[in-house]
């Protein structure tokens, strides 16, 4: 085998070595959310599932790219026959085509993990037109990108019959950064009108902001698209596009990174705390049961009692506040003190709890009759 030197004049092995590392980043962090989620949570949800199912698509723009490396991308196209030239196009039509799918399943499965954590409907119609706006991006762009020159050589950017693929891929980039910024401020509001603390707070807003690599990659790649494209009758057709082509790469790998940085273990022990989703549960005496194997059960019976359950990952703790039954008291005066508990601390004050230290508190009122 011919060891290749990495040049000016062949860029080739340094391609290769990005994508596979790239592409070794995506699945490290792909084992160690199903690792984290397996330890902590015992159970995968539609998050899970949509991010593993990014990943044939990221291994598939992955060899589209390590293909076109092989038969050209990265060296000058006047070492390059016509045949490979063509094989060199063939294989970035093919990488375009699995970016854009990899990119959508990837932000989905972030809207899902919101969705997860906040139970306010407001908050979860907006993740549904959220979701439905990033499906119908993809859609659009992967039709598009699928017909962006005549067929039946839709690959042949060559062609003089190709749509305006650098005003195309502006429009896509720019909102790939959109979406994600979306995806970054809006978990913020919800956990900021949360009565947490601060530092818990902050904690979960760091991995969601983990969002903004993949937005300096994108606005890195929108730079040397847009500077290609301007110099593109007179610039290299494989040696110049090589960065464009390897930036992303690294876009897609980021986004899955981000993606899955969401489930480590202190952002899954920040969510099991329940100071979001079983905190306004409880509030509301609903149960519930997410992905997260986190459950919350709140039920007033007809005795007037209230139970709490907590139900983790690790076992199970339950507490229950029975209702005062009245206590006779006889004062020295003879007069004669009936202590009871009242209706309204059973419907409303014993709905007074704050999960911000992890533990059920619970405030009830009484009632003295002096007879």
């Amino acid at each position: 085998m011919v060891q290749q030197v990495i040049s000016n004049t062949n860029l080739t092995p340094l391609i290769q070595i990005i994508a596979w590392f790239m592409f070794s980043a995506v699945m490290i962090g792909v084992l160690l959310r199903a690792t984290s989620k397996s330890f902590i949570t015992r159970r995968l949800g539609r998050d899970d599932a949509l991010i593993f199912s990014a990943i044939p698509f990221a291994l598939g723009q992955t060899v589209a790219i390590l293909m076109s490396a092989h038969h050209g991308l990265g060296k000058p196209v006047a070492s390059l026959s016509f045949s490979q030239i063509a094989n060199v196009q063939k294989t970035q039509y093919t990488a375009q085509l699995l970016y854009v799918i990899s990119i959508c399943l990837a932000k989905l499965s972030v809207v899902v993990t919101i969705a997860y954590i906040t139970p306010n409907p407001k908050d979860q119609r907006i993740l549904r037109v959220t979701g439905m706006i990033i499906s119908l991006w993809a859609f659009t762009a992967f039709l598009v990108s699928a017909f962006q020159c005549h067929v039946p050589h839709a690959w042949d950017f060559h062609s003089e019959h190709c749509i305006n693929r650098t005003a195309f891929w502006n429009f896509f980039e720019i909102i790939n950064i959109v979406t994600d910024f979306v995806l970054m401020l809006f978990p913020g509001a919800i956990v900021f009108r949360i009565q947490a603390r601060l530092i818990r707070k902050l904690k979960v807003m760091f991995f969601f902001a983990l969002r903004i690599a993949p937005v300096a990659a994108i606005i890195i790649k929108l730079v040397y698209w847009n500077r290609w494209t301007s110099h593109r009758r007179t610039a290299d057709e494989t040696l110049s596009i090589w960065t464009v082509i390897l930036l992303m790469q690294i876009v897609q790998g980021l986004e899955i990174v981000a993606t899955c940085c969401l489930n480590l273990p202190p952002f899954l022990l920040s969510l099991q705390s329940g100071f979001m989703h079983g905190d306004d549960l409880r509030r509301r005496g609903q149960a519930v049961t997410d992905s997260y194997g986190y459950s919350i059960s709140g039920d007033t019976g007809g005795d007037g009692s209230r139970s709490q359950r907590h139900t983790g990952a690790g076992g199970k703790r339950a507490q229950r506040v029975p209702r005062i039954p009245p206590i006779p008291h006889i004062t020295s005066n003879g007069h004669k003190v009936s202590i009871k508990g009242g209706k309204d601390a059973t419907n409303s004050d014993a709905e007074s709890q704050d999960s911000r230290r992890q533990i059920i508190k619970q405030t009830r009122t009484f009632a003295v009759d002096h007879v």
